[in-house]
């Protein structure tokens, strides 16, 4: 089992899934306690969550859920229920996963108190859950509940999750301000505990796996703010993490007992100190679920633009034209149909502008990085 070469939900090596199916064909073979299946289907989880297969994910969850469910293991059934949860809501069953958030925590809630960061961690997911189910009096209570119990939790995940939902809360109640200063404790002990890590792959992955806060930060800026000046250097800020954690370069303003400086952010990242050539233009994009912020930066300065886009329309446009693209037989109507209406999105907001740029930059996101750009 401790070869099968899953360290982690983001980390699983090419050979895991021969050494799993491996380990379960000994397992089921002759006798052995459920709980020893039930390490390899969680692991088999976990690979499937690091190439995003969800649907696998819950499969394998279920399957740890009724073996540990035989051990007898309390505490592990209630773990591997709240991992089924999560694996749940991101394979598109809220349902399940609001039912398996509640009986994880029923079951925990007759743990020892040595569980209280597991009971903790616990409620605040199932009230992102709630916030996304768009049940924000039942997401406020949950994490109003937790106030009395944070402080003592040594549990960094924990705390930077509760962070990270109760300033998604406050956005959604029309408090950006109070958002802005959770979300920046988030980005504080993201990147405080970045510093600590072993190696720069995990670092990386550190900062992708727990890049929420900085984008609804973004959010925030280029939404609510439209403010071009604080939402680009943030950009910037958020993009250039791992590589602050390496360098160790602004650690005084990672390490700070409130939350990282923002006029540290803005300075660093001023657009005036990046001497963009004349004729050269750097654009990106940001896409959240409520629409795409669009930066153009050039020798005249930082320029936002938000595209009322949302992000499922978004992605369904994105992955036809990517398909219509490596498709020669495709029908040349259906691509230059969703060709223009990426152009329009991603392009369009600053064409007079790149009229004269001899040279293009750009900086891509996730959720677009499909997107064949000389296509476009």
């Amino acid at each position: 089992y401790y070869l099968d070469g899953v360290t982690a939900p983001w980390v699983a090596s090419s050979a895991s899934w021969g050494h799993i199916l491996d380990g379960l064909d000994q397992f089921w073979s002759s006798q052995h306690p459920p709980e020893y299946g039930a390490l390899f289907y969680c692991d088999m989880a976990m690979g499937a969550e690091s190439q995003a297969r969800w649907h696998v994910a819950e499969d394998a969850a279920r399957e740890a859920v009724i073996l540990y469910a035989q051990s007898g293991n309390r505490v592990d059934e209630a773990g591997a229920r709240h991992y089924l949860a999560q694996a749940a809501e991101a394979a598109g069953d809220p349902q399940l996963a609001d039912a398996e958030y509640q009986r994880a925590g029923e079951m925990f809630s007759h743990a020892t108190p040595k569980d209280t960061a597991s009971r903790a961690t616990l409620a605040i997911e199932r009230a992102s859950l709630e916030l996304r189910e768009n049940r924000i009096a039942s997401a406020s209570a949950l994490l109003n509940q937790l106030d009395a119990v944070l402080p003592a939790l040594r549990n960094t995940y924990a705390q930077l999750s509760f962070y990270e939902t109760l300033g998604q809360l406050h956005l959604r109640s029309g408090q950006p301000a109070l958002a802005e200063q959770d979300l920046l404790r988030a980005v504080r002990l993201v990147e405080s505990s970045g510093l600590s890590l072993a190696s720069d792959d995990d670092r990386l992955v550190w900062h992708r796996y727990n890049s929420g806060a900085y984008r609804t930060l973004l959010e925030i800026y280029s939404r609510v703010q439209h403010d071009n000046q604080k939402s680009f250097a943030f950009e910037e800020w958020y993009r250039g993490a791992p590589l602050r954690a390496v360098n160790h370069s602004l650690a005084g303003a990672v390490t700070s007992q409130d939350s990282p400086s923002l006029n540290t952010a803005l300075s660093a990242y001023a657009p005036d100190r990046l001497h963009i050539p004349r004729g050269a233009a750097i654009l990106s994009w940001i896409a959240f679920p409520s629409g795409l912020a669009v930066w153009l930066d050039d020798d005249q300065g930082p320029t936002l633009i938000w595209q009322n886009v949302p992000s499922d329309q978004l992605d369904a446009t994105v992955a036809r034209f990517a398909a219509h693209c490596a498709d020669p037989a495709s029908d040349p109507r259906l691509l230059h149909t969703d060709a223009r209406r990426l152009y329009s999105w991603l392009v369009r907001p600053f064409q007079s502008r790149l009229q004269h740029a001899t040279t293009l930059i750009i900086v891509s996101d996730p959720s677009i990085t499909a997107v064949p750009f000389p296509a476009l």
